[in-house]
């Protein structure tokens, strides 16, 4: 029962032992592209891998538009992996106090807004590959070795997984392009 007055959540609060995660409490980032929006292109020679895992993180990044003509609060670049952020989600993020992430200043060609790129700095281990082959739901990865970051990348991986807080706050911004998976209903092929 509630009290009188009281803001109910849309999400349920789980009481565990300390040290159980569950499952159902982290997220995949993905994107869910449609046909109006932006694309930008790395001007000069660029390795997406060590860009999206912040291995490697330029001064400035110089982009140009590529398709698409909608500018939202996330971008992606060419690649699969790695994105900007407007200045909007930038403040929104800071003000929430995720953790795990950093960016690196951007110059867009003919766009008049300040984005930023996102790198994510927080990691875990490997994913916890299934003995089975093929197309597999649910992903699974080794809490122990996770560094309890908001945003991390798994070892061996650049999927994009953070928790509850993060999807929650990012929910709040209504990113049309972005798709946040729950990493039990996570579909990924295995090879």
């Amino acid at each position: 029962a509630s009290l009188p007055n009281q803001p109910q959540s849309r999400h349920k609060t789980y009481t565990r032992p300390l040290g159980i995660i569950l499952m159902n409490e982290f997220f995949s980032l993905g994107f869910n592209t449609r046909n109006v929006d932006l694309f930008l292109e790395v001007i000069e020679p660029y390795e997406p891998n060590k860009l999206a895992n912040g291995e490697y993180s330029p001064s400035i990044l110089e982009l140009k538009k590529s398709q698409g003509g909608y500018a939202s609060d996330i971008m992606r670049l060419q690649d699969p992996f790695n994105f900007v952020i407007s200045e909007n989600m930038l403040a929104k993020l800071q003000n929430a106090k995720l953790t795990g992430w950093k960016t690196f200043e951007t110059k867009i060609d003919s766009l008049e807004k300040n984005y930023f790129g996102f790198q994510v700095s927080g990691r875990c281990g490997s994913p916890i590959r299934p003995n089975k082959s093929g197309f597999i739901k649910g992903y699974q990865i080794d809490f122990d070795s996770w560094d309890k970051n908001d945003f991390f990348i798994p070892e061996t991986s650049l999927q994009i997984l953070c928790t509850l807080k993060a999807k929650t706050e990012l929910d709040k911004l209504n990113l049309p392009n972005l798709e946040i998976i729950n990493i039990k209903d996570l579909e990924w092929y295995n090879a």
